[in-house]
């Protein structure tokens, strides 16, 4: 096979990885509070597991304020007027109101159909805080 084209199928497909999947791939954002009082800091990455799912970490940074059920949740807006199960999946409750922890994703969600990471109050039906996310760009090497 001709070495150009064996360069020109590489770059296609380095190009697709790097735009098209980089967000379900890899993606980062920085949580701002929604809901003056009930503030929320640091940030959210979302990275791919080994079988398929993914893995969301919160940094050591993160803080959130105190409140009963505290939740993790992907949705479709980084602002939500709802929840429900056309724009969100719950993740997991929130594990710690500070500091690094991880939630695991399972393969039947794809995080790239979601644009932000969610802290919501279950119990009051509050939003505290959200993380918009975004693609890690990686280059084509």
């Amino acid at each position: 096979m001709n070495k150009t084209i064996i360069k020109l199928i590489f770059a296609s497909f380095a190009f697709i990885g790097f735009t098209g999947f980089a967000h379900a791939a890899d993606s980062i954002g920085s949580f701002f509070t929604i809901t003056p009082g009930d503030d929320v800091e640091g940030m959210a990455r979302i990275q791919p597991a080994r079988d398929g799912g993914h893995i969301l970490t919160l940094s050591p940074s993160f803080k959130a304020a105190r409140a009963p059920a505290l939740y993790v949740v992907l949705h479709k807006d980084t602002i939500p007027r709802q929840y429900n199960r056309n724009n969100a999946v719950m993740v997991s409750k929130l594990k710690s109101f500070t500091g690094m922890q991880q939630y695991y994703i399972p393969p039947n969600v794809d995080p790239a159909d979601f644009e932000a990471v969610i802290i919501w109050c279950k119990e009051f039906n509050v939003t505290f805080g959200a993380a918009k996310m975004m693609p890690i760009s990686r280059g084509f090497f």
